[in-house]
C-alpha cells in the first residue's frame, strides 16, 4: 500500500507520538508498503536528510514551545500536489494537530480514506499549558475540538479504553477502533543495565528508581521527588538512587526542585537519550520505573520498561490502567504519596517479589508488540481502502 502518514511532530521533540509515528513508519516500511511522512519543517533540519519525509512549512507555537505548528494553506498545497502523485490508498493523520485539517479536506476531494489516532488527553493537558483556563472551559475546548478533529476522519483509532470512554462521552459516534501502540521487543530483549551502572559509578548492590518520560509539569515528577524524599527519610532502603531521562520545557524548574528538596545526591539527571538500545540500557539499569502522570493516553515509557524486566510502579489513571495490570509486572496506585512510596519500598526490600514481578513484565509486554499493532492497522487501511473502491 502507498501510506501517507500526517503528523504535527516528527525528529523535533522526543514524545510518544514522534515514537509511535517512528516505529509504524519503520515496521510498515519493513513489511515493504511505501510510507510517506509530512511534519513541520524545523530551522535546524536539512530537509533533504530524510527522503521519506516531506517537510511542511511552519510557525514557533507560544503555547506549546519547542513544537511549532504547520502552516494549514501551505500544508493543503502541499496535500494537493503530493497527495495524488504519490497515489496515496490511505491517509494516517495523528491528533491533536492543525494539519488534519488540510488533511481531510484533500483526501476527501480525492477519494481517499482517511484514519486517524487519538494521542492525548487533551483537557488534562491544558490545564498545564495554559493554567489561566478554567477546568470548564478545558473540558469545551477539548471537546469542542475532539469532535471536530474526529467528524471528519473515516475511523478513529484510540490506544487505550479510557481515551474511547472519553471521546464517547464527548458524542462522537465515528467509526472507532481500538488498537494499543505497540513496541519492537527486540529492542528491548537484551538490554544491559550493568553498563549503565557502570557508566555512572553505581554498584550492583545500589537501589535504582528510573523515570523516563519528558521534564514538564503534566508528568508530576514532583510527586515522584516526594516519594524519593520519604524513602531516603525512613533510611528502609539503603544506597537508593533516582535516575531521571529526558527533556522538557520544565527541564529548569524540575532541577530547581530537586536542588530544593535537598535530593541532588540522590537524583542523577542523564538527559535525551535518542538511541533506542541504550534507552533500553536505562530501563534494565532501573529496579523500580516511577510514573505519576495522570494525563496519559496510553504510557508507551510503561510498556518499554517492562520489556527489559523492569517493574513499574504507576498511578492508575488514564491509559496508564491499559498498559499496567496491577499485580502482573506491575503496582497501579491511587494519586497518595504513602500508598506509592510503600508499594516501590515493598519492591525494593523484596528481591523475590522483584524478580516474579519482572518475569511477569515480561510476559505481560510481549502482547504489545509492533507487530501486532501494524497488523492490526492495516487491516483497517485495508478495510477502508476496499470501502472505497466499491462506493
Amino acid at each position: 500500500m502507498n501510506i501517507g502518514i500526517v503528523t504535527e511532530n516528527y525528529g523535533s521533540v522526543y514524545d510518544g507520538c514522534m515514537v509511535y509515528v517512528a516505529n509504524l513508519f519503520q515496521n510498515l516500511t519493513k513489511k515493504g508498503h511505501n510510507v510517506y511522512v509530512f511534519a513541520p519543517q524545523y530551522p535546524q533540519f536539512n530537509p533533504n536528510s530524510e527522503p521519506h519525509v516531506t517537510w511542511v512549512p511552519s510557525i514557533y507555537s507560544r503555547v506549546l514551545p519547542p513544537y511549532r505548528v504547520s502552516k494549514p494553506w501551505a500544508a493543503k498545497n502541499i496535500f494537493h500536489q503530493l497527495f495524488r502523485q504519490l497515489r496515496l490508498d490511505i491517509v494516517h493523520s495523528q491528533i491533536p494537530s492543525l494539519m488534519i485539517y488540510p488533511a481531510y479536506a484533500v483526501s476527501k476531494e480525492l477519494g481517499i480514506p482517511n484514519v486517524a489516532t487519538y494521542h492525548t488527553y487533551l483537557e488534562r493537558y491544558m490545564t498545564h499549558y495554559v493554567p489561566i483556563v478554567p477546568q470548564v472551559l478545558a473540558r469545551w475546548l477539548a471537546k469542542t475540538y475532539s469532535r471536530s478533529a474526529c467528524i471528519r476522519t473515516d475511523c478513529v483509532i484510540v490506544p487505550s479504553v479510557a481515551i474511547g470512554k472519553l471521546l464517547q462521552g464527548y458524542g462522537i459516534e465515528t467509526k472507532t477502533e481500538y488498537i494499543p501502540h505497540g513496541i519492537d521487543i527486540e529492542t528491548f530483549k537484551d538490554a544491559n543495565g550493568l553498563s549503565i551502572r557502570r557508566e555512572f559509578g553505581l554498584e550492583k548492590s545500589d537501589k535504582i528508581l528510573l523515570y523516563v518520560g519528558r521534564l514538564t509539569s503534566e508528568k508530576n515528577i514532583r510527586f515522584l521527588f516526594n516519594v524519593l524524599s520519604r524513602l531516603l527519610r525512613d533510611n528502609t532502603v539503603s544506597r537508593l538512587k533516582m535516575i531521571i531521562v529526558g527533556t522538557g520545557r520544565h527541564e529548569i524548574e524540575v532541577k530547581r526542585e530537586c536542588c530544593a528538596m535537598e535530593l541532588s545526591e540522590a537524583v542523577i539527571f542523564a538527559g535525551l537519550v535518542k538511541d533506542r538500545r541504550r534507552l533500553a540500557d536505562f530501563y534494565a539499569a532501573g529496579d523500580v520505573f516511577v510514573f505519576a502522570s495522570v494525563t496519559e493516553a496510553f504510557g508507551l515509557v510503561l510498556l518499554e520498561a517492562q520489556a527489559c524486566g523492569t517493574p513499574v510502579v504507576a498511578v492508575g489513571e488514564g491509559g496508564v490502567c491499559n498498559v499496567v495490570e496491577d499485580g502482573h509486572g506491575g503496582f497501579l496506585t491511587r494519586l497518595e504519596v504513602e500508598q506509592f512510596t510503600e508499594i516501590v519500598r515493598r519492591l525494593l526490600l523484596d528481591p523475590e517479589l522483584r524478580r516474579e514481578q519482572s518475569c511477569k513484565a515480561r510476559e505481560h509486554a510481549n502482547r504489545f508488540s509492533l507487530d501486532v499493532m501494524t497488523e492490526s492497522l492495516l487491516r483497517v487501511y485495508e478495510s477502508l481502502a476496499e470501502a472505497k473502491r466499491t462506493t
